[in-house]
């Protein structure tokens, strides 16, 4: 097979079974809603566990902005985090 063989055949197999995947679902605009709605919900949380939330947010959002997903939803992380 040649590398655009592989490349199509790897896209076919990440869409047929994206539900499946829970490294996909994370990677996903529900996915830091979720993240965001769990931080709020959190009653005085740790500095360790606002670090953790930036970390994971900044890097799934990254991904997400990066294929065009997603564009206004940092807006949104930095108007949270200032409140």
């Amino acid at each position: 097979m040649s590398g655009a063989s592989w490349d199509e055949f790897w896209t076919a197999l990440v869409a047929e079974f994206k539900e499946d995947d829970m490294e996909q679902k994370k990677n996903t605009e529900t996915y830091l809603q979720t993240l965001v709605q769990g931080m709020r919900k959190t009653k005085d949380p740790s500095v360790a566990r606002y670090r953790a939330f930036i970390f994971e947010f900044a890097e799934r959002s990254t991904l997400l902005v990066s294929k065009l997903i997603i564009q206004g939803f940092l807006c949104s992380c930095k108007l949270f985090l200032t409140r």
